[in-house]
């Protein structure tokens, strides 16, 4: 603290929330001071405190707080010197406490290339690696108010293996073209091996980017699937899928009539057919009391229809969609209830 006068001057490390600052002191001799030790105050400004003696008489002093200079910025540390192109990397640092929003990614060859940072804490960050890049080392660079911090890494970006955030269907056929929704599985010019595991069974077929086509032959069921890119030595993990593989000369409609639905007795239902070369077709409705059986039938653009009566049972009912090939009947299970009220 530096006195000159009635007049004090207190310098705080940068960074410190002058707005809440309790000062606490001792008070020699007799008298009041106003406010008094312990109170918190805003020392945005300077504060004034007046000492009230006994006889009456009163001394006002002025406080002033500042806040000291920036220190040099320092990296403390980061997640990883090696990164994916899809990952995200965080750094940290007691001294850069904000005023960091954007971070540079500079090549050994090239131009920088910047991306957002967003603050996490108060000394931690995170930034994503920019799709723009490619694999390589890359120097990070960094400013701080104003200021470069001098010791950035040299970071290594790879490749990251295949990620597969959804599949778009639930249930597929030997010899459909599998719609992905994710990164890194396709394109580039990359060779592919996928696996399907089904209990003991493992089917393994390859393709040349493009779409991803399931084999011909697979048994009907529930798989697992994993992609491997060989190009570049990823893979996935095993994920479990929820579509069914079946038979290619399986019946199959679409859109999946999965879950519960809410029906009227007299409608007309609708779907289209593919896979199914017959015509005649009927829908099971199972209640608790017995069976509703709807004659349906194949029209020339391949949709199947269902006209249901005009009265039936009411609450909810088990559907079951029956195909009639080569006399012999084929189920469809699509896990369907309908809902009749």
């Amino acid at each position: 603290m530096e006195w000159a006068g009635n007049q004090a001057k207190v310098v705080v490390p940068w960074g410190t929330d002058r707005s809440r600052l309790t000062p606490v002191f001792r008070q020699v001799g007799p008298g009041t001071v106003v406010p008094s030790s312990g109170q918190m105050q805003d020392f945005l400004q300077p504060v004034v405190y007046t000492v009230i003696h006994p006889s009456g008489g009163k001394q006002v002093y002025q406080v002033t707080v500042q806040e000291g200079s920036l220190p040099e910025p320092v990296l403390s540390g980061y997640s990883s010197p090696v990164l994916s192109l899809n990952d995200t990397l965080r750094f940290w640092g007691k001294t850069l406490v904000g005023g960091i929003s954007r971070i540079g990614w500079r090549p050994e060859e090239g131009q920088v290339v910047y991306s957002e940072v967003h603050r996490i804490q108060d000394t931690l960050y995170a930034a994503r690696v920019p799709r723009v890049l490619v694999p390589g080392k890359y120097t990070l660079e960094l400013e701080f108010q104003g200021k470069k911090v001098t010791n950035t890494p040299t970071l290594h970006l790879q490749y990251p293996a295949p990620v597969v955030r959804q599949w778009q269907g639930t249930t597929y056929f030997g010899g459909d073209t599998l719609v992905l929704d994710g990164d890194y599985y396709s394109g580039g010019g990359y060779d592919y091996r996928g696996f399907l595991r089904q209990s003991e069974k493992e089917w393994q077929w390859d393709w040349h980017t493009g779409p991803l086509v399931l084999p011909k032959n697979l048994d009907p069921g529930v798989y697992d699937i994993r992609i491997v890119n060989q190009t570049l030595a990823k893979s996935t993990s095993w994920q479990a899928v929820s579509w069914r593989v079946g038979d290619v000369r399986s019946p199959h409609i679409f859109p999946n009539p999965v879950g519960k639905q809410q029906k009227a007795w007299g409608d007309t239902l609708r779907w289209d057919v593919r896979s199914w070369a017959g015509s005649r077709t009927h829908l099971q409705l199972e209640h608790a009391r017995g069976m509703v059986v709807v004659a349906g039938y194949r029209t020339s653009t391949n949709q199947v229809i269902y006209p249901l009566p005009s009265t039936g049972p009411l609450g909810e009912m088990k559907a079951r969609f029956i195909f009639l090939k080569d006399q012999y009947p084929i189920e469809f299970l699509a896990n369907t209830l309908f809902y009749f009220q």
